[in-house]
């Protein structure tokens, strides 16, 4: 259970007291550790080791206090994610925008420290949410908030096979309403909008794409989700009978 004092557990703590979350590959998989997991003394600031594990081993560590301020070592190690990133896209992506992707790194990882320190009260899950996002509004902020927040569906999973009741399922369904593209498979998360991104070819396809692979259906219903999807499927209906039956009505049987 959550306790119901906010705040941190600063006076039970060691320096050097560490949780952990790994998260598989694809985002599946995810589980807690123990221990020292991924982090050593001197390796950079908190938020740069953070991302540099969730991209190198999906082993992230999270020291149980508050996020410190430091970045050094955060962009470069933003960049790297950047770069691994577009080189499984099909096309171009959107240019990194860095102040958006700086501030989704910190959301992420406090949304894990929530996660994992059950001595954190509803006052700060609800304090990691609400600083917003900074930047231009468009496809750059999407795709760069997105290289984070798209292990949102697997922290998600893991929280509520924990408690359904956990306070930090619903902040984490709101954060997946607000960004669309990364929450796609919870589908508590309806109606977010595309608008954002639907003008960008490459995340569009990013999307349909992950709506095809988990079968979500609560994204369908909007027109140009619907018929890329329709013309995805085509004769091949059996790929996915369920998004098939919806798109294409009744009739989509196997072919």
């Amino acid at each position: 259970m959550r306790s119901a004092t906010p705040g941190y557990p600063l006076a039970s703590l060691r320096d050097s007291q560490l949780r952990g979350l790994h998260f598989g590959v694809g985002g599946e998989g995810l589980a807690e550790m123990e221990g020292a997991v991924g982090m050593q003394p001197n390796e950079g600031s908190t938020l740069s080791v953070f991302v540099r594990s969730l991209r190198e081993t999906g082993a992230v560590a999270l020291v149980l206090e508050p996020l410190d301020t430091r970045l050094d070592g955060v962009e470069s190690e933003l960049r790297a994610l950047d770069g691994r990133a577009r080189q499984a896209l099909g096309g171009e992506a959107p240019a990194l925008q860095m102040d958006a992707a700086i501030w989704a790194a910190r959301l992420m990882y406090r949304l894990c420290q929530c996660a994992v320190c059950r001595d954190l009260g509803e006052v700060t899950i609800r304090a990691a949410c609400d600083p917003p996002c900074p930047g231009p509004v468009g496809p750059s902020r999407v795709w760069s908030v997105d290289l984070l927040l798209r292990h949102l569906p697997a922290l998600w999973r893991w929280v509520r096979r924990q408690s359904h009741l956990d306070p930090l399922v619903a902040a984490l369904e709101t954060v997946g309403k607000t960004w669309p593209m990364s929450s796609v498979g919870m589908p508590a998360c309806v109606g977010g909008s595309v608008e954002e991104f639907e003008s960008d070819p490459t995340l569009l396809r990013l999307y349909v794409d992950r709506i095809e692979a988990e079968g979500d259906l609560t994204r369908l219903g909007v027109a140009v989700v619907d018929r890329m999807i329709r013309n995805d499927l085509g004769v091949h209906r059996a790929l996915a009978p369920r998004l098939a039956e919806r798109v294409l009505g009744s009739a989509a049987g196997v072919v």
